[in-house]
């Protein structure tokens, strides 16, 4: 099996690869979890990815004292690893931020389910990650007010551009060598757009599979797109995360269990993958096309059926619509008037401000009757999903751009953002593809594909059928053992940090 280059420092290497090491006697979780301090000492004063760390949590002294029990460490495939949770849930023994509002909230007793679950896999939850306020921002940037003013969170691969958001934090940290796993949210977009954007693995995942309680916004405003995510620099170690974050917490929107899909290992030359290279009238920039083209030409060698595939512009401007009005209709009314100013503050809208879809969706569906705007939309929704349906009747997957570019340079206002030379609605040049996977309730994997001329990573979002989350990642896993996608690779001066 490939496998990432055991040369590479400790703090770069997949979780569960170092596990291994410390099963086998020849790490101690000291060892490693010095090293990852280490790490954090060097970067996290230029990422700024971290507003919290602790490395001596409960877990953590106990993992110490039984990392001699090969039988122990061997149940535990992530044994020791530190990983980072975005700051919206609650993680026991750090402070709540309520979502990134408050900078010195009461410590948590309790982890949320999600967090707790992750721990059966040995990994640690030792970080709070930063975050945009109140989760809802393309970027990671965290001013006060709104916020608790944690500041933003820098692309590791190049510090004057963003990390994306609102996970921004989290994949920042993955990226730069500080955790080796990491848990967010994501709403429209939230995990795939910084996974994209700081070159790292993620799984979006399925609608209910994995609690969300404890999450901010409640899980019950946002039910219909609300989901958390996985980051790693490996696609194993979200398979690994993936198996044991599953699970029910009987809150209402988690009424029946849901399982999922068996894993059926797929030959290249029976897997039919659909390739979109943009979303409507929107198409990704030329970085982002040579790379998918040159991924498209790896995965045809490689046997599997490659076709071409477009949603078209109607459907396109649906879902921009129905994934904006959605997100307003269920949040704004739990918000009341601030959430409706914090919407338009949040996007830099205007009644006017853009004829694009997503912001009419927004803006349309913040007042007035909400039950009935929400009601029409699930009924909009519906034709969506049949659409999706049509769509994996034809494919087992379909790939598109994570985002239009590579991404862009900070500070960003909050109205425009510049790409290609052309000056878009900020919510158009950054999150335009990435609301796809959470309106349409789908799995999404997310895979570094290559970096743009300026260094900067470039990643690709890969959608399944509706719980078959556990065959996408096995199939993710197959190109990166196969070289169809490139090796992951840090940025120099995380590699050189790492290294000294």
């Amino acid at each position: 099996m490939t496998i990432m280059r055991s040369h590479m420092p400790l703090v770069l290497q997949p979780g569960f690869q170092v596990a291994q090491l410390i099963g086998s006697g020849k790490n101690t979780v000291t060892d490693v979890h010095t090293a990852y301090k280490d790490q954090i000492d060097r970067v996290n004063p230029a990422v700024n990815a971290l507003i919290a760390h602790n490395f001596s949590t409960p877990q953590a002294k106990l993992l110490q004292l039984a990392q001699a029990n090969p039988e122990a460490t061997q149940s535990m495939p992530l044994w020791g690893m530190p990983s980072v949770i975005k700051g919206c849930v609650p993680v026991a023994n750090f402070p709540d931020t309520k979502a990134g509002t408050v900078k010195n909230g009461p410590i948590a007793k309790e982890s949320a389910p999600i967090v707790q679950r992750l721990s059966i896999t040995g990994a640690i939850a030792c970080m709070l990650a930063n975050l945009p306020p109140r989760s809802s921002s393309f970027t990671t940037h965290n001013a006060s007010p709104p916020g608790a003013g944690f500041g933003t969170t820098h692309n590791p691969y190049n510090l004057d551009h963003t990390s994306y958001g609102s996970s921004g934090g989290v994949a920042a940290a993955v990226a730069s060598g500080m955790a080796a796993l990491g848990l967010g949210f994501s709403i429209a977009g939230s995990v795939q757009l910084p996974a994209h954007g700081c070159g790292v693995y993620a799984l979006t995942l399925s609608p209910n599979i994995a609690s969300s309680a404890g999450h901010f916004p409640s899980s019950e405003t946002v039910r219909h797109m609300a989901v958390p995510g996985l980051f790693a620099r490996h696609p194993k170690d979200l398979s690994i995360g993936l198996s044991a974050i599953q699970g029910v917490d009987n809150s209402p929107h988690q009424l029946r269990r849901r399982n999922l899909n068996i894993i059926e290992p797929r030959n290249p030359k029976d897997t039919r993958i659909g390739v979109a290279k943009g979303l409507g009238e929107l198409s990704a920039d030329e970085d982002t096309s040579r790379l998918l083209d040159e991924l498209i030409d790896k995965l045809t060698q490689q046997g599997y059926q490659v076709s071409d595939f477009n949603f078209g512009k109607t459907i396109a401007e649906e879902i921009w619509y129905v994934s904006g009005g959605l997100f307003s209709a269920q949040v704004g009314p739990s918000m009341g008037i601030i959430g409706r100013f914090f919407f338009k503050y949040m996007s830099g809208l205007k009644e006017s401000a853009s004829d694009w879809a997503y912001y009419r969706g927004l803006l349309e569906n913040l007042g007035g009757d909400s039950f009935r705007n929400y009601m029409d939309l699930m009924h909009r929704r519906d034709y969506l999903l049949n659409e999706r349906d049509k769509m994996f009747g034809q494919y087992d997957y379909v790939i598109m751009p994570s985002a239009i570019s590579a991404a862009p340079e900070e500070p960003l206002d909050s109205k425009t953002v510049v790409v290609n030379g052309d000056k878009l609605p900020i919510a158009v040049g950054l999150g335009a593809f990435g609301t796809i996977g959470n309106l349409l309730g789908v799995p999404v994997a997310s895979i570094p594909i290559g970096h743009s001329e300026q260094g900067l990573p470039i990643g690709i979002q890969m959608l399944g059928r509706p719980l078959d989350d556990a065959n996408l990642l096995d199939t993710v896993t197959q190109m990166v053992n196969s070289n169809t996608v490139p090796e992951w690779q840090p940025a120099e001066w995380i590699l050189d940090a790492a290294a000294s």
